[in-house]
């Protein structure tokens, strides 16, 4: 079916002596209609664009839990393949058949190296250097979870010691204003500025017309990996260490009623923060295939949880605010609440930046 497919596309539109296509529907499909920078790959209608030893490319691929294709096609050789694999990630061996197709059938010589453009400087270099993440992937929706988890390229541009940069560990030189060219001489990459000069997107890639957005560092994943793990260990330390420390540090006289209520509160957030990840990783994994399509009505119910726990948080602030005004504790006493009460609104604003609260839906 797919070789069928194939035939009729490079035929203008006809299989055999049946025409599926009109041949100006078939040069519309082919002809590119978007593209980030001239000097970079494409959109086409379906199709996407590439280029590969000065052949242009058509190709598209797919996927699910289980397997991933590619189709490629190049109309002015008239040809194409298609290939399967029976794995979720083949992007690694399916861009060494590619280049090692095209390098077999259709080699060319080394193209020279590229010339940097007579202002690049050191300087200019690292305006361009930091994590970019592919614009693709869900923002509002609890989706926006694949990029905490891995799910979502990112790529790091580094400035080098000379007036290029490197990306995923090959050096770049610019020879255009906001253009960058592999020392290979084969492919390019291009930045977008904002109104005031910054630089806001990277394009790059030979196969591929998507935009990576350039990342603040409170953005990262890095960051928000190391939040998280951070405040479940303050939460977790509050659950099994604190209550020994207390048992066996025996008070001279009983705590005061603001005291006793600031614990009960500490330990009501740590213990409904940690218990909402573990539910929250049991559900993803549960559920990991129908949250692709919907929300699946437990993990809907537990994103109550993370609203509970806006009001506990709220009555943790409360009662460490109380604790410094009436001094009525220990300064380590509350100087850990002081910690807690940060930890808490942490874990607040990292549940708002990935969707996690209830009202997002």
């Amino acid at each position: 079916d797919m070789a069928r497919f194939m035939i009729a596309h490079l035929q203008g539109g006809r299989y055999e002596n049946t025409s599926i296509l009109g041949e100006t529907t078939v040069e519309e499909m082919h002809r590119r209609h978007f593209t980030h920078h001239p000097k970079l790959a494409g959109i086409c209608y379906a199709f996407l664009e590439r280029y590969y030893n000065d052949q242009r490319i058509l190709w598209h691929d797919g996927g699910t839990y289980g397997f991933t294709s590619l189709l490629i096609l190049a109309p002015e050789q008239n040809l194409g393949f298609f290939v399967a694999y029976n794995i979720e990630d083949s992007t690694i061996a399916r861009e060494r058949l590619v280049e090692n197709f095209f390098d077999h059938y259709f080699p060319v010589s080394k193209p020279p190296a590229p010339a940097p453009m007579p202002n690049a400087s050191r300087e200019r270099a690292s305006t361009f250097a930091g994590t970019y993440r592919v614009s693709r992937h869900g923002h509002r929706g609890l989706e926006k979870l694949e990029a905490l988890i891995g799910k979502v390229p990112e790529t790091v541009v580094t400035a080098n010691s000379d007036d290029g940069i490197t990306l995923d560990g090959r050096h770049l030189v610019e020879v255009e204003p906001l253009l960058f060219q592999f020392d290979s001489g084969r492919g390019h990459v291009a930045f977008r500025q904002d109104s005031q000069g910054r630089v806001t997107h990277l394009f790059a890639g030979r196969s591929t017309a998507w935009a990576f957005e350039r990342l603040a560092w409170y953005e990262q994943r890095q960051f928000h990996l190391a939040l998280c793990g951070g405040t479940a260990f303050v939460f977790l330390v509050t659950l099994l260490i604190v209550p020994i420390v207390r048992r066996f540090r025996k008070p001279v006289t009983t705590p005061a009623p603001a005291v006793r209520r600031a614990w009960r509160c500490a330990y009501a957030v740590s213990g409904l923060n940690l218990l909402f990840l573990v539910c929250l990783a049991a559900t993803l994994i549960l559920w990991r295939e129908e949250v692709q399509y919907q929300m699946p009505k437990p993990l809907v119910a537990l994103l109550y949880m993370p609203v509970a726990n806006l009001i506990l948080t709220a009555a943790l602030l409360l009662t460490t605010i109380t604790l410094w005004l009436k001094r009525q504790a220990l300064l380590a006493t509350r100087l850990y609440h002081s910690l807690l009460s940060v930890s808490a609104v942490a874990f607040i604003w990292f549940l708002l930046h990935w969707n996690l609260l209830k009202f997002h839906y």
